[in-house]
């Protein structure tokens, strides 16, 4: 084992990561291999330098391969503000950027009454998977991974699910649906999300694709994405979700159009069910997915 790869090898196993976020640092440590000194050998100016001349990289992806050297070095007992202003300036640049791309997005992406009807459409032409797809994006503010879910029965076990449970559940229930997640991108914060949805349009489009399948709802999960009854993996979710949704959009865009819709009208209240919704905090609801910043707010 070579030096550079002793280093970032006792990073990870000091650290508590997903394995997410380990692949993610694996792919920004993976920069310095060019590098002639490692990064605890190497100054912070040199680790500046380097990562300054970087050809073809985006200001996120060079602020993000600063952060892997910020963080390894922290652990190190390494010197780090030099590093972590310049990391500063590419996030700065990075922001400058993704607002140019939000005004771009701003002229071309639909409007909620688009999205409403289209997906009032996918229900009167009795596409029921679509129809329960788009309309948890719109109920619910899902993202992708919210949606790899398992249609099961009102059992009280589901109903009181254990933390340790990696999977998404839809539980048709007399008087409405139950939404219980345990496998969404921020759970490590607040928790499996469970959701109330009362909808007889939503509870009969369930129904129907579950006839439309021929299978009967059970404790045993009725996987929504699937073609083959079994769950789908994480790479082929986003795929199965635009294939429903208008005009192929991402969840992405989905947020932020519903996002930019309440700040427009300033309905923090609206944006609260959104961020609670959605697992997300409102300060990131507005950094991220509303398309126009109003100046007061």
């Amino acid at each position: 084992m070579s030096n550079r790869e002793k280093i970032f090898k006792e990073f990870i196993e000091a650290s508590e990561l997903k394995s997410r976020t380990k692949d993610s640092y694996k792919v920004s440590y993976k920069y310095f291999d060019d590098m002639d000194k490692n990064l605890l050998q190497s100054t912070q100016t040199e680790i500046i330098n380097f990562v300054d001349e970087i050809e073809g990289k985006s200001n996120n992806t060079k602020s993000m391969i600063l952060n892997i050297a910020i963080q390894i070095r922290k652990l190190n007992k390494r010197g780090v503000d030099k590093i972590f202003i310049a990391k500063g300036k590419y996030m700065d640049g990075f922001k400058l950027e993704k607002q140019k791309d939000h005004k771009k997005k701003l002229d071309t992406l639909p409007s909620v009454t688009e999205l409403v009807a289209h997906e009032n459409k996918l229900y009167r032409d009795k596409n029921w998977k679509g129809y329960i797809i788009v309309a948890l994006l719109r109920l619910l503010s899902v993202r992708n991974m919210d949606l790899n879910i398992g249609i099961i029965a009102p059992t009280r076990s589901k109903r009181k699910m254990k933390e340790d449970d990696k999977n998404n559940y839809l539980v048709l229930r007399k008087n409405d649906v139950s939404v219980i997640r345990g496998d969404y991108k921020t759970k490590g914060k607040y928790g499996v999300k469970k959701d109330i949805i009362r909808s007889r349009k939503l509870q009969n489009a369930i129904k129907k694709y579950v006839a439309e399948k021929d299978m009967e709802i059970t404790d045993e999960p009725i996987w929504l994405l699937s073609e083959t009854g079994k769950k789908l993996k994480d790479d082929s979710i986003a795929k199965a979700i635009r294939k429903y949704t208008y005009k192929g959009l991402g969840e992405g865009d989905y947020n932020k159009i519903f996002v930019s819709q309440f700040v427009d009208v300033k309905n923090m209240k609206g944006l609260k069910t959104i961020s609670d919704k959605r697992g997300t905090s409102l300060q990131v609801l507005l950094d991220s997915y509303h398309l126009e910043m109003p100046q007061n707010i």
